[in-house]
């Protein structure tokens, strides 16, 4: 799995010189936790056009593409599925009509217990120095969605909801992801929380 994610390098801005910094997207590797690709872009809003290009570079035959909200534009899945490769990509509130069709599609299952859905579901709970985590995930078909055709090879939507209590503090969290994938809850697992390496291992 490669996780594409920028960050600007520290201690290279100069605001009174109007420098904005070098901003580098990385292709991160997962799985054996190195970068295995970068690019440098201009400022954050040029990941857009740089992804593609950093894609290009690599070779990502069978692998899982993953990346942030900022990146789940249509360039990206086309060339995803160009270079032979699968995706899992956030959807937020800068595609409202999409959302509003996962969440629709994700609340007609959920009042219909499922039944008639091509569904998977997968639990976890993690608990540590006085904190609880639990992660639900909720993979289905989506192919039918009335968006999907604009993104290529969409054949999935995902669900997590995280909730994480600390000192009887509970807070929630719901995202939501399209997929190339098929419908597959450990896939979802595997794919959402292993994006986040990239800040651990790389950024930070």
């Amino acid at each position: 799995m490669f996780s594409f994610d920028g960050k600007t390098l520290r201690g290279t801005s100069a605001s009174e010189k109007g420098l904005k910094g070098i901003h580098i997207l990385n292709a991160w590797s997962k799985d054996n936790r190195f970068c295995i690709g970068q690019i440098k872009v201009d400022d954050k809003s040029n990941e857009i056009t740089a992804i593609p290009e950093l894609m290009d570079l690599l070779d990502l035959k069978g692998t899982i593409i993953t990346a942030d909200a900022l990146n789940t534009q249509k360039t990206t899945p086309s060339k995803t599925i160009e270079k032979v490769a699968d995706y899992f990509l956030p959807v937020k509130g800068n595609h409202p009509t999409l959302l509003e069709e996962i969440i629709l599609l994700f609340n007609e299952a959920e009042q219909k217990g499922y039944k008639g859905f091509d569904a998977d579901n997968l639990e976890t709970l993690e608990k540590a120095h006085g904190r609880a985590e639990s992660r639900k995930y909720y993979s289905i078909d989506a192919e039918d969605l009335p968006s999907a055709q604009e993104w290529a090879g969409m054949k999935s939507v995902g669900k997590v909801i995280r909730e994480r209590t600390e000192k009887a503090s509970t807070t929630k969290e719901i995202h939501y992801y399209i997929s190339s994938c098929e419908v597959d809850a450990e896939i979802l697992e595997m794919a959402t929380r292993g994006h986040w390496g990239v800040e651990n291992g790389l950024h930070w």
